[in-house]
Protein backbone atom coordinates (compact mmCIF):
# COMPACT_ATOMS: atom_id res chain seq x y z
CA UNK A 1 0.00 0.00 0.00
CA UNK A 2 1.03 3.67 -0.63
CA UNK A 3 1.89 6.30 2.02
CA UNK A 4 -1.59 8.11 2.18
CA UNK A 5 -1.09 11.03 4.26
CA UNK A 6 -4.38 11.57 7.14
CA UNK A 7 -4.26 15.37 6.81
CA UNK A 8 -6.98 16.28 9.94
CA UNK A 9 -6.59 19.33 12.06
CA UNK A 10 -4.74 17.35 15.23
CA UNK A 11 -1.80 15.92 12.71
CA UNK A 12 -1.22 19.53 11.31
CA UNK A 13 -1.03 21.34 14.63
CA UNK A 14 1.59 18.56 15.44
CA UNK A 15 3.61 18.95 12.52
CA UNK A 16 3.30 22.85 12.24
CA UNK A 17 6.35 23.06 14.82
CA UNK A 18 8.59 21.32 12.86
CA UNK A 19 9.90 20.68 9.17
CA UNK A 20 11.82 17.83 10.03
CA UNK A 21 11.42 14.08 8.84
CA UNK A 22 10.47 12.84 12.20
CA UNK A 23 7.55 14.89 12.37
CA UNK A 24 5.50 14.46 15.98
CA UNK A 25 2.15 12.58 14.20
CA UNK A 26 0.82 9.51 15.56
CA UNK A 27 0.08 8.29 11.92
CA UNK A 28 2.58 6.51 10.49
CA UNK A 29 1.25 7.37 6.70
CA UNK A 30 1.95 10.62 6.99
CA UNK A 31 4.78 10.76 8.40
CA UNK A 32 6.33 8.73 5.78
CA UNK A 33 4.36 10.85 3.36
CA UNK A 34 5.64 14.40 4.85
CA UNK A 35 9.41 13.05 4.96
CA UNK A 36 9.47 12.26 1.25
CA UNK A 37 8.23 15.88 0.52
CA UNK A 38 10.23 19.21 -0.30
CA UNK A 39 10.28 21.80 2.01
CA UNK A 40 8.74 24.06 0.01
CA UNK A 41 5.51 21.46 0.07
CA UNK A 42 5.78 20.57 3.65
CA UNK A 43 5.31 24.24 4.16
CA UNK A 44 2.28 24.32 2.03
CA UNK A 45 0.40 21.98 3.72
CA UNK A 46 1.24 23.07 7.18
CA UNK A 47 0.38 26.77 6.77
CA UNK A 48 -2.37 25.81 4.01
CA UNK A 49 -5.54 26.86 5.48
CA UNK A 50 -7.00 23.81 4.81
CA UNK A 51 -4.18 21.02 4.65
CA UNK A 52 -6.63 18.37 3.53
CA UNK A 53 -6.90 19.72 0.16
CA UNK A 54 -2.81 20.24 -0.63
CA UNK A 55 -2.76 17.00 0.47
CA UNK A 56 -5.56 15.46 -1.87
CA UNK A 57 -4.31 17.31 -4.51
CA UNK A 58 -1.14 15.95 -4.10
CA UNK A 59 -1.61 12.41 -3.96
CA UNK A 60 -4.86 12.66 -6.83
CA UNK A 61 -2.71 13.89 -9.38
CA UNK A 62 0.62 12.43 -8.20
CA UNK A 63 0.02 8.46 -7.51
CA UNK A 64 -3.49 8.81 -8.92
CA UNK A 65 -2.78 11.04 -12.63
CA UNK A 66 -6.06 12.89 -11.82
CA UNK A 67 -8.43 9.66 -12.63
CA UNK A 68 -10.95 9.29 -9.62
CA UNK A 69 -12.04 5.62 -11.24
CA UNK A 70 -8.08 4.61 -10.01
CA UNK A 71 -8.63 5.83 -6.93
CA UNK A 72 -11.82 4.74 -6.08
CA UNK A 73 -11.13 0.95 -7.26
CA UNK A 74 -7.81 0.98 -5.39
CA UNK A 75 -9.67 1.37 -2.50
CA UNK A 76 -12.34 -1.10 -3.79
CA UNK A 77 -9.15 -3.62 -3.86
CA UNK A 78 -7.57 -2.94 -0.48
CA UNK A 79 -11.03 -3.28 1.13
CA UNK A 80 -11.31 -6.89 -0.76
CA UNK A 81 -8.36 -7.65 0.56
CA UNK A 82 -8.76 -7.02 4.33
CA UNK A 83 -12.10 -8.26 3.96
CA UNK A 84 -10.89 -11.37 2.24
CA UNK A 85 -7.60 -12.03 3.34
CA UNK A 86 -7.37 -10.59 6.83
CA UNK A 87 -4.47 -8.37 5.30
CA UNK A 88 -4.21 -5.75 7.93
CA UNK A 89 -1.92 -3.71 5.64
CA UNK A 90 -4.54 -3.10 3.10
CA UNK A 91 -7.33 -2.43 5.93
CA UNK A 92 -4.88 0.40 6.85
CA UNK A 93 -4.65 1.75 3.34
CA UNK A 94 -8.36 1.97 2.51
CA UNK A 95 -9.11 3.45 5.83
CA UNK A 96 -6.35 6.11 5.27
CA UNK A 97 -7.79 7.16 1.79
CA UNK A 98 -11.58 7.65 3.53
CA UNK A 99 -9.74 9.51 5.30
CA UNK A 100 -8.05 11.38 2.55
CA UNK A 101 -11.42 11.50 0.59
CA UNK A 102 -12.92 12.71 3.88
CA UNK A 103 -10.87 16.08 5.61
CA UNK A 104 -11.55 17.90 1.91
CA UNK A 105 -12.68 21.44 2.05
CA UNK A 106 -16.58 21.16 0.74
CA UNK A 107 -15.42 23.52 -2.36
CA UNK A 108 -12.95 20.82 -3.71
CA UNK A 109 -15.05 18.31 -3.13
CA UNK A 110 -17.56 20.64 -5.09
CA UNK A 111 -15.05 20.23 -7.84
CA UNK A 112 -15.19 16.39 -7.82
CA UNK A 113 -18.93 15.44 -7.85
CA UNK A 114 -18.02 12.25 -9.94
CA UNK A 115 -15.42 11.03 -7.54
CA UNK A 116 -17.55 11.99 -4.51
CA UNK A 117 -20.98 10.29 -5.73
CA UNK A 118 -18.63 6.69 -6.77
CA UNK A 119 -16.77 7.52 -3.18
CA UNK A 120 -20.12 7.09 -1.45
CA UNK A 121 -22.01 4.35 -3.34
CA UNK A 122 -18.92 2.42 -2.84
CA UNK A 123 -18.96 3.14 0.97
CA UNK A 124 -22.59 2.10 1.06
CA UNK A 125 -21.84 -1.62 -0.07
CA UNK A 126 -18.12 -1.70 1.91
CA UNK A 127 -20.35 -0.84 5.22
CA UNK A 128 -23.04 -2.95 5.06
CA UNK A 129 -20.85 -5.77 4.42
CA UNK A 130 -18.79 -5.22 7.90
CA UNK A 131 -19.52 -6.42 11.28
CA UNK A 132 -20.84 -3.77 13.61
CA UNK A 133 -18.28 -4.94 15.95
CA UNK A 134 -15.52 -3.68 13.79
CA UNK A 135 -16.46 -0.24 14.70
CA UNK A 136 -15.95 -0.96 18.50
CA UNK A 137 -12.87 -2.04 17.78
CA UNK A 138 -10.77 1.15 18.75
CA UNK A 139 -7.72 -0.20 17.16
CA UNK A 140 -9.59 -0.17 13.62
CA UNK A 141 -11.79 2.51 13.81
CA UNK A 142 -11.89 5.39 16.44
CA UNK A 143 -8.66 5.03 17.06
CA UNK A 144 -7.24 5.27 13.52
CA UNK A 145 -9.43 8.23 12.08
CA UNK A 146 -12.44 6.43 10.62
CA UNK A 147 -14.97 7.28 12.71
CA UNK A 148 -14.09 11.22 12.64
CA UNK A 149 -13.26 10.85 9.03
CA UNK A 150 -17.05 9.60 8.42
CA UNK A 151 -18.40 12.56 9.97
CA UNK A 152 -16.06 15.10 8.99
CA UNK A 153 -17.19 13.60 5.00
CA UNK A 154 -20.82 13.79 5.54
CA UNK A 155 -20.56 17.35 7.29
CA UNK A 156 -18.71 18.71 4.24
CA UNK A 157 -20.59 17.37 1.75
CA UNK A 158 -23.53 18.67 3.19
CA UNK A 159 -21.59 22.28 2.71
CA UNK A 160 -20.83 21.81 -0.37
CA UNK A 161 -24.37 23.06 -1.63
CA UNK A 162 -24.63 20.58 -5.00
CA UNK A 163 -27.90 19.15 -4.65
CA UNK A 164 -26.60 15.52 -5.76
CA UNK A 165 -24.00 15.49 -3.61
CA UNK A 166 -25.94 16.44 -0.76
CA UNK A 167 -28.92 14.05 -1.72
CA UNK A 168 -25.97 11.42 -1.38
CA UNK A 169 -24.72 12.53 1.87
CA UNK A 170 -28.18 12.15 3.32
CA UNK A 171 -28.72 8.90 2.19
CA UNK A 172 -25.46 7.90 3.46
CA UNK A 173 -26.23 8.93 6.84
CA UNK A 174 -29.61 7.00 6.74
CA UNK A 175 -27.39 4.20 5.81
CA UNK A 176 -24.86 4.22 8.61
CA UNK A 177 -27.65 5.50 11.53
CA UNK A 178 -29.54 1.97 10.55
CA UNK A 179 -26.33 -0.12 10.08
CA UNK A 180 -24.45 1.33 13.18
CA UNK A 181 -26.39 4.07 15.25
CA UNK A 182 -23.40 4.71 17.43
CA UNK A 183 -21.17 5.53 14.37
CA UNK A 184 -22.40 9.33 13.70
CA UNK A 185 -22.90 10.28 17.68
CA UNK A 186 -20.06 12.10 19.53
CA UNK A 187 -18.94 10.04 22.84
CA UNK A 188 -20.06 12.73 25.11
CA UNK A 189 -23.59 13.45 23.49
CA UNK A 190 -26.93 11.31 23.93
CA UNK A 191 -28.34 8.70 21.27
CA UNK A 192 -31.00 11.53 19.59
CA UNK A 193 -28.12 14.12 19.57
CA UNK A 194 -26.46 14.12 16.52
CA UNK A 195 -23.15 15.63 15.70
CA UNK A 196 -23.58 15.89 12.37
CA UNK A 197 -26.10 19.33 12.24
CA UNK A 198 -24.32 21.58 10.08
CA UNK A 199 -23.25 24.43 12.18
CA UNK A 200 -22.75 28.37 10.89
CA UNK A 201 -19.03 28.67 10.01
CA UNK A 202 -19.54 32.49 10.04
CA UNK A 203 -18.74 33.51 13.81
CA UNK A 204 -20.19 36.86 13.84
CA UNK A 205 -23.17 35.54 12.81
CA UNK A 206 -23.53 33.27 15.54
CA UNK A 207 -26.09 34.45 17.63
CA UNK A 208 -28.22 35.66 15.03
CA UNK A 209 -31.37 34.34 14.03
CA UNK A 210 -31.42 31.71 11.26
CA UNK A 211 -33.60 32.19 8.35
CA UNK A 212 -34.76 28.65 6.65
CA UNK A 213 -36.28 28.60 3.02
CA UNK A 214 -39.81 26.75 3.51
CA UNK A 215 -39.44 24.95 0.68
CA UNK A 216 -35.56 24.02 1.66
CA UNK A 217 -37.58 22.41 4.88
CA UNK A 218 -40.15 20.56 2.28
CA UNK A 219 -37.48 19.17 0.56
CA UNK A 220 -35.59 17.65 4.08
CA UNK A 221 -39.01 16.67 5.41
CA UNK A 222 -39.27 14.89 1.74
CA UNK A 223 -35.29 13.44 2.10
CA UNK A 224 -35.43 12.33 5.37
CA UNK A 225 -38.92 10.07 4.70
CA UNK A 226 -37.42 8.25 2.00
CA UNK A 227 -34.05 7.90 3.89
CA UNK A 228 -36.45 6.17 6.40
CA UNK A 229 -38.29 4.29 4.51
CA UNK A 230 -35.44 2.71 2.72
CA UNK A 231 -33.84 1.48 6.18
CA UNK A 232 -37.50 -0.38 6.67
CA UNK A 233 -37.66 -1.85 3.22
CA UNK A 234 -33.83 -2.84 4.01
CA UNK A 235 -34.95 -4.35 7.53
CA UNK A 236 -37.78 -6.15 5.85
CA UNK A 237 -35.65 -7.93 3.49
CA UNK A 238 -32.73 -8.87 5.88
CA UNK A 239 -35.82 -10.14 7.99
CA UNK A 240 -37.39 -12.30 4.65
CA UNK A 241 -33.82 -13.79 4.31
CA UNK A 242 -33.31 -14.83 7.53
CA UNK A 243 -37.25 -16.56 8.30
CA UNK A 244 -36.40 -18.33 4.37
CA UNK A 245 -32.94 -19.57 5.98
CA UNK A 246 -34.24 -20.64 8.59
CA UNK A 247 -37.49 -22.46 6.96
CA UNK A 248 -34.98 -24.11 4.89
CA UNK A 249 -32.88 -25.27 7.75
CA UNK A 250 -35.91 -26.91 9.62
CA UNK A 251 -37.28 -28.58 6.27
CA UNK A 252 -33.39 -30.11 6.11
CA UNK A 253 -33.48 -31.61 9.51
CA UNK A 254 -37.13 -32.83 8.75
CA UNK A 255 -35.62 -34.56 5.53
CA UNK A 256 -32.59 -36.09 7.35
CA UNK A 257 -34.75 -37.46 10.21
CA UNK A 258 -37.48 -39.24 7.77
CA UNK A 259 -35.05 -40.33 5.30
CA UNK A 260 -31.80 -41.20 7.40
CA UNK A 261 -30.17 -43.98 5.01
CA UNK A 262 -30.55 -41.81 2.23
CA UNK A 263 -28.62 -38.95 3.78
CA UNK A 264 -26.08 -41.34 4.97
CA UNK A 265 -25.49 -42.66 1.48
CA UNK A 266 -24.71 -38.75 0.06
CA UNK A 267 -21.16 -38.49 -1.15
CA UNK A 268 -19.16 -35.53 -1.08
CA UNK A 269 -19.75 -34.51 -4.95
CA UNK A 270 -23.41 -35.05 -4.78
CA UNK A 271 -26.51 -33.84 -3.91
CA UNK A 272 -29.59 -36.06 -2.96
CA UNK A 273 -31.23 -35.82 -5.90
CA UNK A 274 -28.02 -37.30 -7.98
CA UNK A 275 -27.50 -39.89 -4.70
CA UNK A 276 -31.39 -40.47 -5.71
CA UNK A 277 -30.50 -41.90 -9.13
CA UNK A 278 -27.00 -43.67 -8.33
CA UNK A 279 -29.35 -45.71 -6.01
CA UNK A 280 -31.69 -46.29 -8.60
CA UNK A 281 -29.49 -47.06 -11.02
CA UNK A 282 -27.08 -49.59 -9.28
CA UNK A 283 -29.75 -51.33 -7.18
CA UNK A 284 -27.03 -52.26 -4.86
CA UNK A 285 -28.43 -51.73 -1.63
CA UNK A 286 -32.55 -52.99 -0.76
CA UNK A 287 -32.78 -50.52 2.06
CA UNK A 288 -31.55 -47.76 0.35
CA UNK A 289 -33.98 -48.03 -3.03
Amino acid sequence: PRNIPVMDSSSVKNNRTTSSSSSSSSHAGTKKFISALSPSERTAIFFSDCPGDVAFQMVFKDIYNGKWKDLVGDMQLAYTLFLQLSCFDSLEHWRDLVALLSFVSPGTMAQHVALYTAFLSTMEVQIHTLENDFFENDEMSSGNFLKPSLQSLIQNLVRTGVARLVDAAISFQGHLRVKVPTLLLDHNDHQDNMILEVEDEDEEDEDGPAVVDLHEIEEFMVRSERVANQGQQQQQITTNIQQQSHDSTLLLIRETQQYPILFAAVQSHEDVLMTCARALDEVSDVSLV
